[in-house]
């Protein structure tokens, strides 16, 4: 697709220039949220819903050669770390579950993928960073946030309500509407319904870790699922024999070298995140789904 797809939008964004700041190394957290889904009553469930995750994760993934895009576009890969960068600070102000923030980064990063021939420019990915995080927004925010609200820092550049709502229709026509995407928060959500460990401050890390790894484009080489289990086993180690129970559903013989590779970059970057992580999380438990005691 060429540069044509921008075309319409550019007369009407009249971007302007915000602030200049760079987005913080880490981005606090959003705030955990309810899981929409009911809780399992039994562990037949929850192993039927894994089966259900991993037979559709790869139907969200970016279109395959996305990474090596990236890898040879430097300016669309920084453009794409500060647009997660800036997803994950509005959902923290915002106070927006953090599923919002992996939705959005997933939209972004499937609609790159489907348009990488595009010459991209700052402005367009500031766009499609609102578009793809109010999207999220409407499914899974109970009040939705207004386009200003998304705008008031970490941009830039500000763009119209019509603007803004040309480029939503525009990803989800791309997206075919598909928006309920798999991402590794699904695994961590699914894995700890109803269970004690739910409230353990090794999720949260764990969630912030995941959070971490977004804004890390070479953690798009390896599955929802993979990043997911790495990510778990970084943080809860010997501890996570709860979680490990479920990994033969994860973690297939032919795809553990993969899975190792994951836990090694898991793990160096628990290394440089490890001091925010922790005191960030120490007291930020996620707000899993209950059971309804009526």
């Amino acid at each position: 697709m060429s540069e044509n797809l921008f075309f319409p939008l550019m007369e009407s964004s009249g971007p302007c220039l915000l602030c200049d700041e760079e987005p913080f190394l880490v981005s606090p957290t959003p705030s955990p949220r309810r899981s929409s889904s009911p809780p399992p009553n039994a562990d037949e469930d929850r192993d039927n819903s894994l089966r259900d995750l991993l037979e559709r994760e790869h139907q969200y993934a970016p279109r395959r050669g996305y990474l090596a895009y990236l890898r040879q576009s430097s300016n669309l890969s920084a453009a794409r770390t500060r647009a997660v960068r800036y997803i994950a600070q509005v959902c923290s102000r915002l106070n927006l579950a953090t599923g919002t923030a992996f939705s959005a980064v997933n939209y972004l990063d499937r609609f790159i993928s489907m348009n990488c021939v595009m010459r991209w420019e700052e402005w367009m990915v500031d766009l499609l960073s609102v578009a793809c995080l109010s999207i999220a927004s409407k499914m899974d925010e109970v009040s939705i946030p207004s386009w200003y609200d998304l705008q008031m820092e970490d941009l830039s550049h500000s763009f119209g309500a019509s603007t803004i709502q040309e480029m939503e229709l525009m990803v989800l026509e791309r997206l075919d509407w598909r928006l309920a995407c798999i991402t590794p928060l699904s695994y961590v959500e699914v894995l700890t319904w109803g269970s004690e460990h739910t409230r353990t401050p090794c999720i949260a890390r764990t969630i912030e870790l995941l959070l971490c790894a977004l804004s890390e484009s070479e953690f798009l080489r390896f599955d929802p699922s993979s990043v997911a289990v790495s990510a778990l086993k970084t943080i809860a180690g010997s501890e996570a024999g709860f979680f490990f129970s479920m990994l033969p559903f994860l973690i297939p013989l032919q795809h553990t070298g993969e899975v190792n590779g994951c836990q090694k970059m898991m793990d160096e970057l628990s290394i440089r995140t490890h001091s925010v992580v922790y005191l960030r999380t120490a007291q930020c438990v996620p707000h899993v789904a209950e059971a309804d005691p009526n």
